[in-house]
């Protein structure tokens, strides 16, 4: 694996939590599993629940984006509150600030994409960034539905995925197809 792939993975696995990254105080995933709420929860719990990424370090993983030019993949805009929040907070969809610091500039695309705008799938169509649904983890979460058949209909390239443990009982991709 050459070192681009390699800090795609990285930048990735960072970016895992860009729920954070518009400041949100925590998400209906973490109040689901912290305990104290249910997955129909969509504020946190406690202070404790707040993952914090600030836009520093944000810039800071798209002056490494440009520098390798490596495409970053994303959950984005996988929660109401996610969006909601980071609308409040920079008046743009987490699409939007995220592509705005250029994180978006060497491709990649975004895991759940369920609170996308017709303007946020207008930017993916636009810079040919893709989607991976996780239908499985979306409805485990009550997280909502992602409006797969406009993301076609806009030419955006769509995969299917199944997020992780924490948030699946089935990681087989072949049952999630049926």
């Amino acid at each position: 694996m050459n070192a681009k792939k390699i800090l795609a993975l990285l930048l990735g696995a960072m970016m895992l939590l860009s729920l954070a990254a518009c400041g949100a105080k925590g998400s209906d995933k973490q109040a689901g599993m912290s305990g104290g709420g249910s997955a129909m929860t969509s504020e946190p719990k406690t202070d404790e629940e707040a993952l914090p990424l600030p836009k520093e370090l944000l810039e800071q993983v798209s002056e490494m984006v440009h520098k390798y030019k490596a495409p970053l993949f994303t959950h984005i805009s996988e929660t109401r509150t996610e969006t909601d929040e980071c609308l409040e907070r920079y008046g743009m969809t987490p699409p939007q600030f995220l592509d705005s610091l250029g994180l978006f500039d060497y491709g990649g695309g975004g895991y759940h994409c369920v609170y996308f705008t017709e303007e946020d799938m207008d930017l993916f169509a636009k810079k040919g960034l893709h989607i991976i649904t996780n239908p499985g983890s979306n409805t485990k979460l009550a997280s909502g539905v992602a409006p797969i058949t406009r993301f076609l209909e806009k030419g955006i390239n769509v995969g299917i995925g199944t997020d992780g443990a924490s948030s699946n009982n089935c990681l087989d991709m072949f049952r999630l197809q049926a």
